[in-house]
């Protein structure tokens, strides 16, 4: 396998991973808020809109990052 091809399967696994765990975070949350009383759902919806923010723009800066390195090994090879 070939490097490129390399490092596009491990940024393809690492996205359907985040995928994964953002789904997961979800669907707690969701069965988190069926549980609790309306006085602290309110915090659980600001956590949440927190951990999913964090998650995007960690996400963003991860891709910026791994396309950045792709470029930079690319530019060396050539």
């Amino acid at each position: 396998m070939s490097e490129k091809a390399r490092f596009w399967s491990k940024t393809i696994l690492l996205s359907i991973l985040t995928v994964v765990c953002l789904w997961y975070i979800i669907v707690i949350a969701i069965f988190n808020i069926l549980m609790l009383t309306p006085e602290t759902r309110q915090i659980t919806y600001y956590c949440i809109a927190l951990l999913i923010t964090i998650a995007f723009f960690g996400c963003i800066i991860f891709y910026i990052n791994r396309i950045n390195l792709w470029r930079k090994r690319h530019l060396l090879k050539s």
